[in-house]
């Protein structure tokens, strides 16, 4: 049952049409997630194995202590040893905490540790919730080339947020020294898009957004190459309790699931791992703070753009001038901010 509900779930899809002349295509099952990877240019008997073991690779890099995405500290200034690659990732998701002022917090693990959403029935109580918010704040964590050091004992890191950006835009790379001329890497609601879409004469892919209200319907698309677009929902993992549903989307200041105006964030960039955390951020922070997130953003990473389905079955979208943003049997308002 939850395999069939993490399939249904995945946010965002591939539209098929664009893709008609497939080389290679084929589903796994990894980082608990269902994913499906499309390749072109020459492919052999060899090719399911090595994308097997591609994305088994960068999965494993992320299991940095105790097979666990998520760890803890038994004491204070407890140091950690990771690898430059993992060092690199923790130092943008410590610049995405400062910049969304901890709406994304990488050391939110207290709380995603006492959520348990995948396993949780009954919401934890307010104590124990104040307890685990004491924990959570990126500015105790201390980032090295080799190192991470959390100050204070029993806090902890959760990078399962960005883990998805980090494996696709890896294995895509690696995908492509293999010799393979472009892919798509759909890693249950990340994709991450490389080389040229030889069904296509500009050689881009279009890339259609789940609706978040009918999970078998797409409500808008995006014409990309070379990019990551992710989607961050709270219909994807949640338990319900007394006719309330609890999501998987922590907001650290408040210790509980998010609730503040959104449905669903998709953002474009070509920087997986930030294009991940800005997702789970704006999810957090709300439209309206969204847009100074993005504005920021922006500076160091102007291909950014991002499509926010509200509360009120609105969209407002930022830079989507730049993928040919289209919606379908949207009956909303579109409000524009490029």
């Amino acid at each position: 049952m939850k395999t069939f509900f993490s399939i249904l779930f995945s946010l965002i899809i591939l539209l098929t049409t664009s893709c008609s002349e497939t080389k290679f295509t084929h589903d796994y099952w990894v980082m608990d997630t269902y994913c499906t990877v499309t390749l072109y240019g020459q492919t052999d008997n060899n090719t399911k194995e090595l994308v097997s073991e591609t994305l088994e690779k960068y999965e494993k890099e992320l299991l940095i202590k105790d097979g666990s995405k998520s760890f803890f500290a038994d004491a204070d200034n407890c140091e950690i040893p990771i690898s430059k690659d993992i060092s690199e990732m923790l130092k943008i998701c410590k610049q995405i905490s400062e910049l969304t002022e901890g709406a994304f917090d990488l050391s939110v693990a207290p709380l995603t540790k006492l959520w348990d959403i995948q396993n949780r029935t009954t919401p934890p109580t307010e104590n124990e919730i104040e307890s685990a918010k004491i924990l959570v704040g990126y500015k105790n964590i201390i980032i090295e080339d080799s190192t991470v050091t959390l100050l204070n004992k029993d806090s902890g890191l959760d990078i399962g947020a960005v883990g998805k950006g980090y494996a696709g835009e890896k294995a895509a790379k690696t995908l492509k020294s293999k010799g393979y001329t472009a892919g798509i890497l759909n890693l249950g609601g990340n994709v991450t898009v490389f080389g040229e879409n030889p069904n296509r004469e500009d050689g881009y892919f279009m890339i259609g957004i789940k609706n978040p209200l009918s999970l078998s319907d797409i409500y808008c698309s995006v014409k990309v190459k070379n990019t990551n677009v992710v989607t961050a929902g709270g219909y994807e993992r949640y338990f319900e309790y007394e006719n309330k549903r609890y999501h998987h989307i922590i907001d650290p200041q408040t210790g509980y699931p998010a609730e503040n105006g959104i449905r669903s964030v998709t953002i474009v960039c070509t920087n997986g791992i930030v294009a991940d955390a800005t997702a789970t951020a704006i999810y957090v922070t709300g439209p309206e703070k969204a847009l100074d997130i993005l504005r920021e953003l922006e500076k160091q990473y102007p291909d950014i753009a991002a499509i926010i389905y509200t509360d009120e079955n609105d969209i407002v979208t930022y830079n989507t001038e730049k993928y040919e943003f289209t919606t379908y049997n949207f009956e909303g308002d579109i409000y524009r901010n490029d």
